[in-house]
């Protein structure tokens, strides 16, 4: 689980960002990437040419940057190994990265043995899937591991059990070969008043998240650590007292650019 005292948190976990005046609020589609990187090139005076789907380039002159998604020059075998996670485990380690230690297992039988003689808390992930879909962190007991099991099977055929780091999400962009920006993302929590239910304070959130063009896409609504404290939706927090909803920050967390 997140460590407070490990980063600086205090703007993220006490200031809700607001962009309600922001134009992508009108945007349908989920990924905000195209319509804002195409916009930002408009008013740089460059054009862009549209080819199929999430394909398209930016065209300044005689310079033309393709873009997949949101990442010129993507190619495919490089967001399948990204894709696939026991490659880009092993690509990481190769390039002396360190990597939790861990298997990939195809049935939850010889994957509970490997967790029972592990020695300290796992995370179980699909090795196929992105967006932290199917993914638990912090498992300490055999009947969280089959939850989690059972949840990761819904998404690949072959699972992940490694160990499981304390610590804090963080996302750095990478341009050529230089680190410029980077953010830190925080599982989806919320702060009790002494009075509201965490339902009604997850209610309250997500109607702020719908003031951010991309959050509005996301809101909270999943809860595995309610569960695993044995808290109900209807537990009142006291106040002041911070309540975590789930052991991955990606879905229905907040983010802050550092």
């Amino acid at each position: 689980m997140l460590n407070e005292k490990q980063i600086n948190l205090s703007n993220i976990l006490t200031e809700e960002n607001d962009y309600s005046n922001s134009p992508f609020l009108k945007v349908k589609e989920r990924d905000l990437s195209l319509p804002i990187i195409t916009a930002e090139a408009e008013r740089l005076g460059c054009t862009f040419k549209f080819h199929e789907k999430s394909i398209y380039e930016i065209i300044n002159g005689d310079l033309r940057v393709p873009f997949l998604s949101n990442s010129p020059s993507s190619s495919c075998v490089h967001s399948y190994c990204a894709r696939i996670k026991n490659i880009a485990k092993k690509m990481l380690t190769e390039n002396g990265v360190p990597v939790p230690e861990g298997n990939v297992f195809k049935d939850i039988k010889s994957a509970l043995a490997y967790f029972k003689n592990f020695n300290g808390k796992v995370a179980i992930k699909p090795n196929n899937a992105s967006m932290a879909r199917g993914v638990t962190t912090g498992i300490c007991t055999e009947e969280e591991f089959i939850s989690g099991w059972e949840f990761a099977a819904k998404y690949s055929k072959e699972i992940i059990v490694e160990k499981s780091i304390d610590g804090y999400d963080l996302r750095v962009w990478v341009i050529g070969g230089k680190a410029v920006t980077a953010f830190v993302r925080i599982p989806a929590n919320v702060v009790g008043d002494g009075i509201s239910s965490i339902r009604h304070l997850i209610e309250k959130k997500n109607e702020r998240r719908k003031l951010n063009p991309n959050l509005i896409h996301d809101p909270i609504n999943r809860f595995d650590l309610i569960d695993r404290k044995g808290l109900t939706l209807d537990y009142v927090p006291e106040h002041n007292e911070r309540v975590w909803l789930t052991s991955v920050a990606t879905v229905g967390g907040n983010s802050q650019f550092y």
